[in-house]
């Protein structure tokens, strides 16, 4: 048995999404530029309103606003805000 603590939930679903990221971007298929709310609910598995929260809370960066009623999140600072709280959850740092 190994000595390493157990993942929590919320570590083992963003080891998840990092490692379906690798494997998206390793069979290079069209990735969004802009992640909309709908995308990084669905990534993180939670809901909009869970999204809204974390961003309210600062848990989450805002959005950036693209139009009148369209707000998102560039893809690379999702996918790092991914990894750090992965690697925080991990007790991994820099």
């Amino acid at each position: 048995m190994s000595n390493r603590p157990r993942m929590n939930a919320r570590a083992r679903a963003l080891k998840s999404m990092i490692l379906r990221e690798a494997a998206r971007t390793t069979m290079k298929t069209h990735e969004p530029a802009i992640f909309k709310a709908a995308d990084v609910a669905r990534e993180l598995n939670v809901s909009e309103m869970t999204i809204a929260r974390m961003v309210k809370r600062g848990t989450l960066p805002k959005p950036i606003k693209l139009g009148v009623r369209l707000t998102g999140w560039p893809r690379e600072q999702i996918l790092k805000w991914i990894n750090d709280a992965f690697e925080t959850a991990n007790g991994k740092s820099d």
